[in-house]
């Protein structure tokens, strides 16, 4: 204040600026608290929005990871996994579907990084060199482990209708189903897989 304004044009312009001033740092605590919130500070619980948030973030950086290197690949996926942990439990379907879409990714990495470690520990290794080929190949060797899988979840099943319905043998009968959603997923991620190298090789050629 510099003295020129009347007393009470002077008061009213300073009780504005209090008005203003005040709005703004509530404005800017209420930012900092969701920042803090959104980034899992100690303390400050987060809202399910914001955990969906991180959960459809961890999805992304997981279906991202297939255009990395297979070895790389696996080690992101499995701190990916531990981050996924760490985010707090959310129920709808929102949450079922970003937990889909993260499992899809995460299983589809797993199993590349199996192939590539068959492919390397087979005799011969891989003789195909164009892009075109070695998508190719890759399809066609996922094939060949389908099989073993396909005929696994076979003697799963036949295990499972043939156990007696009995109590004593609900822990066995958990162990087999839980073998055969294993199983089931593999082969739907195999299957995934195949059609993509498929249509890699096609684009290729």
């Amino acid at each position: 204040m510099n003295g020129t304004l009347p007393k009470k044009q002077a008061s009213e312009l300073w009780t504005r600026f209090r008005a203003a001033n005040n709005h703004f740092f509530e404005r800017l605590k209420v930012h900092i608290a969701t920042q803090q919130a959104t980034a899992g500070s100690p303390g400050t619980p987060a809202s399910p929005e914001d955990l969906l948030a991180r959960k459809r973030a961890l999805a992304e950086r997981a279906e991202a990871l297939m255009s990395v290197p297979p070895q790389e690949a696996i080690h992101q996926a499995k701190a990916l996994q531990a981050e996924w942990k760490q985010v707090g439990t959310v129920r709808g379907e929102e949450s079922d579907r970003i937990w889909q879409r993260f499992m899809v990714a995460c299983d589809k990495i797993f199993e590349l990084s199996a192939l590539e470690y068959h492919l390397r520990k087979r005799v011969g290794g891989e003789a195909a060199t164009s892009p075109a080929e070695r998508a190719r190949f890759r399809a066609s060797t996922l094939r060949e482990l389908l099989k073993d899988d396909q005929q696994e979840l076979e003697v799963l099943r036949d295990n499972l209708d043939k156990l007696s319905p009995s109590a004593a043998n609900d822990a066995f009968r958990q162990m087999l189903q839980t073998k055969i959603r294993s199983f089931e997923r593999k082969i739907r991620t195999k299957n995934d897989l195949i059609a993509l190298f498929s249509q890699q090789a096609q684009a290729a050629s």
